[in-house]
């Protein structure tokens, strides 16, 4: 008697059809959904649970990696059969995404259970029909044609692609992939306006003159700029940047609000509000040594002067160049920095041995 677990990849919101119509040109059809076949006779491997297992065969997958996948199986020959090993197997292989299928036979000799894993390599996707919109970033779409048909990968780059024209001012972008065929996808989507940014105000920046803020917001050539398209994740990358370059210039305490974004459905245009609270700005304090005695020559070489606005750039350089001597003698050097109110404190401990201190 021969027992069957299946388990089909899953294919997220694409999923494969069992039979091959053709698209309807311009438009697509309707998306089949292949089921998975019922195990014969209502069997389940449980029924071999705990079993010692006499072998287990992995069949189908790629030569070049054959060897290192059957290694890495959690179901192994000569122990008991552990139901929750074979489905962790079967997730791991569903992962590396290099089958269609992938079934598991449990087959009785004698007390003993033989294990097989059987992949169904992965076809070709044979085309990609899209309908309703055209961009430079529908390439990478169209690019699928011709490589393994890969449900996942297919879902993966098709919100890639909208990601792309969202980037580029497509706010209202859609765009959806399904199989209409084996091998055959059909995406459908729209455009909608692009919108582009008519105002950036920035409120409390002191620190910098404003066309080099704005400068430090765009990402990708002209994206968050006026007359460029804006794009939320991109700009909070930009600020986060922002606040690391007003701590590099001494506002240790800058705090930069959520901006507040207006959206103008009607002219297609995005206004964004920046408010920037800096803070005060510190000076650097006394700095104090601990540890072994170093020669002045290795004190000189931080070079940071008390009553000096503090700048992080400033002082990564110094420590860098205090380690390159500290190493050429075998000192351990740490710093830290402690504030009091608007000044910088700086300690450093001088320890044997270049590697004392985890940098």
């Amino acid at each position: 008697m021969r027992l069957f677990l299946v388990a089909l990849v899953a294919c997220g919101g694409v999923t494969r059809p069992p039979q091959p119509p053709a698209a309807t040109p311009g438009i697509c059809g309707p998306e089949y959904v292949e089921h998975a076949p019922a195990l014969p006779g209502g069997g389940s491997i449980e029924t071999f649970a705990s079993q010692r297992v006499d072998s287990v065969e992995l069949v189908g997958a790629p030569r070049a990696v054959h060897g290192e996948l059957a290694a890495t199986l959690a179901v192994k020959a000569n122990q008991p059969l552990d139901t929750k090993a074979v489905r962790r197997d079967l997730l791991a292989l569903e992962k590396l995404e290099i089958a269609d299928d992938i079934t598991v036979t449990a087959r009785p000799l004698g007390d003993r259970v033989a294990i097989q894993y059987q992949l169904e390599p992965r076809g070709r996707l044979a085309r990609v029909a899209i309908h309703g919109l055209e961009h430079r970033a529908l390439r990478e779409l169209r690019g699928l044609a011709g490589g393994l048909d890969n449900p996942r990968r297919v879902e993966r780059v098709t919100a890639h692609v909208v990601d792309q024209l969202r980037r580029d001012g497509y706010l209202d972008a859609t765009l959806r992939s399904i199989y209409v065929a084996r091998g055959e996808v059909c995406s459908a989507g729209s455009l909608g306006r692009r919108y582009v940014i008519d105002r950036i105000a920035i409120t409390g920046n002191t620190a910098m003159p404003e066309a080099e803020l704005h400068r430090r917001l765009v990402r990708r050539l002209a994206v968050n700029r006026v007359g460029g398209p804006y794009h939320e994740e991109l700009l909070d990358d930009a600020l986060v940047a922002v606040k690391d370059e007003l701590h590099d210039r001494g506002y240790l305490q800058s705090t930069i609000q959520r901006p507040y974004v207006t959206i103008d459905r009607d002219r297609a245009r995005v206004t964004i509000r920046i408010a920037i609270t800096e803070g005060d700005r510190y000076r650097l304090g006394a700095v104090h040594w601990r540890g072994l005695p170093i020669e002045p020559a290795a004190r000189s070489l931080l070079a940071l002067p008390a009553g000096t606005f503090y700048s992080g750039r400033t002082l990564r350089h110094a420590v860098a160049r205090l380690r390159t001597w500290a190493d050429a003698r075998d000192y351990g050097i740490a710093v830290d920095s402690e504030l009091h109110d608007t000044r910088v404190d700086l300690v450093v401990e001088v320890a044997k041995g270049h590697n004392t201190f985890a940098r």
